[in-house]
């Protein structure tokens, strides 16, 4: 997921998808200096595209959940802006309101006070990334497969839709 994201980042940016610079001491307890990933893990927390502090449990699949955070705050930062600086329309062009009060767009994401992932979930949605999983759902514990996953970064940072 950190390749991906960092890759993409710095195609949309114009620049070479490894030609970035990140702290080289490590952030994660479970992510050593040799690890191949390491440096767009390492990426992706000084942009503070993750928040995770400790471990960062790098062989762990990731929830679609957990993407639309990533994703949400990557696009946040490809824009210019701070990752948690966004707000969302609840459905109204031109309205700017707080992700966390606006209308579940899913059956299957509760509100903010059961979700932590709901306004990124909300925001995903209005930015045009993703539809759901089908029926109405987002299926947010749900693991995010390869191909899933392209079809994310083309739409978040490539503009296809």
């Amino acid at each position: 997921m950190a390749a991906f994201i960092i890759k993409a980042l710095q195609i949309a940016a114009g620049q070479p998808a490894g030609g970035f610079t990140y702290p080289t001491m490590p952030y994660f307890t479970d992510v050593p200096s040799t690890d191949p990933y390491f440096s767009y893990i390492q990426r992706l927390k000084y942009l503070g595209i993750t928040a995770t502090s400790g471990a960062y449990s790098p062989d762990e699949l990731v929830t679609r959940d957990q993407m639309a955070a990533f994703l949400v705050r990557a696009t946040q930062v490809k824009a210019g802006q701070g990752p948690e600086a966004f707000t969302c329309n609840g459905g109204v062009a031109g309205a700017s309101v707080s992700c966390a009060t606006t209308t579940p767009y899913f059956t299957d994401v509760p509100s903010v006070g059961a979700d932590q992932f709901f306004p990124y979930i909300q925001k995903l949605k209005e930015l045009g990334i993703t539809t759901g999983c089908g029926n109405g759902d987002y299926c947010p514990s749900e693991d995010v497969a390869r191909d899933q996953m392209a079809a994310f970064i083309a739409r978040a940072f490539l503009g296809l839709h």
